[in-house]
């Protein structure tokens, strides 16, 4: 049975979606059936691989509408192991529509992706950088979650109201449901300041931070840009050895628990 995994961030910019994306090819290169779902409006998912959200293809909007079950908005890429299902939101007006219906039936993602669940060993979900009905419903579905980071104060402090949220939803929908670690992203090891926040962010957060860290580096930033996982560009890049080095210590962990 997979474990479905939700990228959650309030503050935007942060590395939420190029988490999603770039854990997700790792984890395929590992060996790992993976999917990654685009739960975000503004589309980020289907964009990294290079998807015309304006054509007529089918993507997790169509879901919602009920014109066709989950699975049958699944993508193919370059990966055997990967797939993804991209949100195909194409205005405003679909955005509103989607808020609506996520609202009337909060469960609905959790049953269809419980349908999924034995096909694939990670499930990740890509949430939007709020933390409203989308994101309470990304963790309804979700068994753990992850929190991209950036080492500064308006980053850090957002991750309280994160965490009220996931207490929230576990007390409410989803008692299952766990930290999967907080992730600490574009780190720029040059700075003075780096290893001492490194240090002090360690000691509050505890054991709930992964020992990889994603730094600061042109490979990751050009990914929106070519519309590939980083992997898919060039796997020895600073980028893709981070983001193997996640996928790696997230499977190594779920196969010690």
């Amino acid at each position: 049975m997979g474990k479905v995994i939700s990228i959650i961030s309030q503050k935007g910019g942060v590395g939420k979606t190029t988490t999603a994306v770039n854990l997700g090819a790792s984890l395929a290169a590992l060996k790992q059936n993976t999917l990654i779902l685009g739960h975000d409006p503004q589309c980020g998912v289907g964009v990294s691989f290079g998807i015309d959200i304006k054509s007529n293809g089918t993507g997790l909007y169509n879901f919602y509408l009920g014109e066709i079950p989950l699975f049958a908005a699944r993508k193919n890429t370059q990966m055997e192991k990967l797939h993804i299902i991209p949100c195909n939101v194409k205005s405003s007006e679909e955005e509103l529509s989607l808020l609506k219906i996520v609202s009337g039936d909060i469960f609905k993602l959790r049953s269809s992706l419980r349908q999924l669940k034995h096909r694939y060993d990670y499930i990740l979900i890509d949430c939007p950088p709020t933390l409203g009905t989308i994101s309470t419903a990304s963790l309804v579905a979700s068994d753990s979650f992850i929190v991209p980071l950036q080492l500064d104060v308006f980053s850090l402090n957002t991750l309280g109201r994160v965490i009220k949220t996931a207490k929230r939803v576990k007390s409410n929908y989803n008692s299952a449901l766990k930290i999967e670690g907080f992730l600490l992203t574009m780190v720029d090891p040059k700075l003075k300041l780096t290893k001492k926040i490194l240090d002090e962010t360690r000691k509050n957060l505890r054991n709930r931070v992964f020992k990889t860290i994603i730094p600061r580096h042109p490979s990751l930033a050009e990914v929106s840009q070519v519309r590939k996982p980083v992997i898919f560009i060039d796997v020895m890049s600073t980028g893709s050895r981070a983001y193997l080095q996640l996928a790696k210590e997230i499977i190594d962990s779920n196969q010690e628990q």
